[in-house]
């Protein structure tokens, strides 16, 4: 069995890593085209192999951790959380904590977040008059933000949205993957800091809801009372890094994914009008009208295709083993990049044109792997497309949009791959209610 090939242009000391930040996309299918679906590359002093295509990348995604580990992959994130929490932990811990957490995002607990959705989404438009203009991102992110505290925390708790929103955008803008956590720059200080006043006020938001329990239960309510499978309570630094990853998860991706959506929509407008045409406006968007509002979820899938706001994602090789007939060693980063896979063409027809009608076949929703899969699948998957499904719908049934960036880009580096600052200006389409 032979090694990965390895890409040419690597530069002593970084490796391709420069090139990974500034053109992750252009890198990466580079090597696609010159070395097939699994290569290498250089990340400063060490090498990684790069897997795309849907069939290799589920090969890797699908596995249980015995073979390609998310444990270990993350180090900024370790930093942020602990070695062995969730996503970081080893496979057997990582299963335990899931078995937990994936009720909550099951069943009739959904409607009361569609609830919560519902109520902040009009409060945001009340909020904005009937016109003007604002940046996506700057302004969708405490919408985003609001709703995922209430959901997770209460809606007893969505006062501290406004608090919460200033220490997770510290908190994140130390999640830097390429350097140590322990250098004394500005932003690594200000993101411990920040770390450690989440923690503060998680702490105390839990024991204010364990003094005042609510019935009938809400989300936090249920995850205080759950019990892992041996019988065991959640320890206390357990729920404060639940409610931290649901804090970070649950906006970080929405808000780029939303921003990306509405630029979309706004450069293909007869996609817009049908969204548009799909639901009248009149009346709640109760589970059955939004299960029905195909169109919109189309295009999320297109936007989650065309712009994965987590574009790249990582696994190490747990033991020695071969993929695609190429050798990878024990300990060797996998990074998986779904900013590529999705723009292959055997993968999707004209990958680079914006196509929602593509995913009328379902069958094709089996190839995006923007938010992960198998047993690390995003648990929030089907709470964000209904988050975004909602504000997307309202505001765009309230207001006409107009793009005043012509051509947003994403932002470069390792972070969330949200549009890089861009503005839109809206005005009042008809004085009709939110609902």
């Amino acid at each position: 069995m032979v090694m990965a090939e390895m890409l040419a242009g690597a530069r002593p000391v970084v490796g391709h890593g420069l090139r990974l930040v500034r053109d992750p996309v252009g890198l990466l299918l580079e090597g696609h085209r010159r070395h097939g679906p699994v290569f290498r590359i250089r990340l400063g002093p060490k090498d990684a192999v790069v897997v795309l295509g849907t069939v290799h990348a589920k090969q890797v995604l699908n596995d249980d951790g015995a073979v390609f580990t998310a444990h270990g992959a993350y180090p900024f994130l370790e930093r942020m959380f602990s070695p062995d929490f969730f996503l970081m932990a080893r496979p057997d811990t990582h299963r335990r904590q899931r078995e937990v957490m994936l009720p909550r995002f099951q069943g009739r607990e959904f409607e009361s977040y569609l609830d919560i959705m519902e109520a902040h989404t009009a409060d945001f438009l009340d909020s904005l008059g009937d016109s003007g203009g604002f940046e996506l991102t700057a302004t969708l992110r405490p919408l985003v933000l609001r709703i995922a505290t209430a959901a997770f925390l209460g809606v007893r708790a969505a006062s501290l949205a406004d608090e919460l929103i200033k220490d997770v955008a510290a908190f994140l803008d130390g999640s830097d993957m390429a350097l140590p956590g322990w250098l004394p720059l500005p932003r690594m200080i200000a993101s411990r800091r920040a770390a450690a006043r989440l923690r503060r006020t998680l702490r105390e938001a839990i024991g204010e809801r364990r003094r005042h329990p609510v019935d009938p239960p809400d989300f936090l309510q249920n995850l205080l009372t759950a019990r892992y499978g041996d019988g065991s309570p959640i320890p206390e630094e357990d729920l404060v890094h639940f409610m931290l990853m649901l804090t970070w998860a649950g906006h970080e991706t929405t808000t780029g994914h939303l921003a990306w959506a509405i630029v979309d929509l706004l450069r293909h407008p007869a996609e817009l009008e049908s969204v548009r045409a799909e639901y009248p406006g009149a009346g709640p968007l109760t589970p059955s009208a939004v299960r029905s509002l195909t169109r919109v979820e189309r295009c999320l899938r297109e936007t989650e295709r065309l712009h994965p706001v987590s574009f790249v994602m990582m696994r190490i090789a747990a033991r020695d083993t071969e993929l695609g007939g190429r050798w990878i060693p024990r300990g060797t980063p996998v990074v998986l990049a779904p900013s590529a896979s999705h723009r292959l063409p055997e993968e999707f027809a004209e990958p680079d044109r914006y196509l929602p009608g593509r995913f009328a076949d379902r069958a094709e929703l089996g190839r995006l792997i923007g938010f992960g899969g198998g047993t690390h699948r995003c648990l929030g998957t089907r709470f964000a497309l209904v988050e975004m499904a909602v504000i997307l719908t309202r505001l765009l049934h309230r207001y006409e949009l107009t793009l005043e960036t012509p051509d947003p880009r994403p932002v470069s580096g390792f972070s969330t791959k949200w549009p890089e600052p861009t503005r839109v200006s809206y005005r009042l389409r008809t004085p009709v209610g939110v609902g």
